[in-house]
């Protein structure tokens, strides 16, 4: 398995802050008892960031098209949120920022919303797939083993397709359907779109996996009150390859880096 794309490369330094715009202009915050919060800044052709931090903890996501809805996926508390906006080469310039306290009524809140990274509210065709496949007499147990099994089956992994990819690269669920192939974040991207459609939280993971010394992108799925490590991606090129597989992956396995 080839490497997948870090979301964000590097972000050395950060000129002095900016503020030209009114904090409710930019971040909606309305949304954030339900996990997720939204940015919108026109910006042209800038390059523009947004940074979504509590305390030590960071992740940054691209803002395209002008709007960006991330999630919170620290849990509850004091979220610092920036718009960043591209100097030259890695340095980011603060143009505006803001501060929110966050109350959710459930930790797993934000893995059932639809995000940039995990984009499936509008996607008609995976809805399509995922009822031909469910039913609502499932357990919720039986409908992770029906998606998994699908994403397994019917997806191979392009090994040529990691080298046509920038750093902004964000999988399509449409597209992904429609190509048959794609990488570990398209795979985990789809498996996540499935899963939240029905109501299951599902967290969309990058970091790395013993065995693959790049960088990789598997879910954790919420089933029967506990998080299990699911790898679509592995256990498809491992089916592909006549070798058995099973739905949850040892977690000792795994190191998290970021977590959508």
């Amino acid at each position: 398995m080839r490497k997948t794309l870090v979301i964000l490369l590097s972000i050395v330094a950060f000129a002095s802050t900016s503020v030209s715009f009114a904090d409710e202009e930019l971040f909606d915050t309305s949304s954030a008892d339900q996990g997720v919060i939204t940015v919108s800044y026109p910006a042209a052709d800038a390059k523009v960031k947004v940074m979504v931090q509590m305390d030590d903890e960071k992740v940054f996501y691209n803002l395209d098209n002008n709007q960006v809805t991330v999630p919170l996926t620290f849990g509850n508390g004091d979220y610092q949120i920036a718009v960043l906006e591209n100097i030259s080469g890695t340095q980011y310039k603060i143009v505006d920022e803001t501060t929110a306290n966050v109350k959710m009524a459930s930790p797993v809140v934000p893995f059932l919303t639809n995000t940039q990274t995990v984009n499936w509210e509008n996607t008609n065709m995976m809805k399509a797939i995922v009822s031909s496949i469910v039913d609502e007499n499932m357990s919720d147990q039986e409908k992770v083993q029906a998606v998994y099994n699908y994403v397994v089956d019917n997806f191979s992994y392009d090994y040529d397709k990691i080298s046509t990819l920038d750093s902004t690269y964000v999988p399509n669920i449409d597209d992904f359907l429609m190509d048959g192939s794609g990488i570990c974040y398209d795979y985990s991207a789809l498996f996540a779109g499935m899963l939240r459609s029905q109501g299951i939280p599902v967290k969309l993971v990058k970091g790395y996996r013993s065995g693959i010394d790049v960088y990789h992108a598997w879910n954790e799925v919420y089933v029967d009150g506990e998080w299990i490590i699911v790898d679509t991606t592995t256990d498809s090129i491992l089916k592909a390859s006549g070798m058995f597989t099973m739905l949850e992956q040892d977690s000792r396995l795994y190191t998290s880096v970021h977590t959508y």
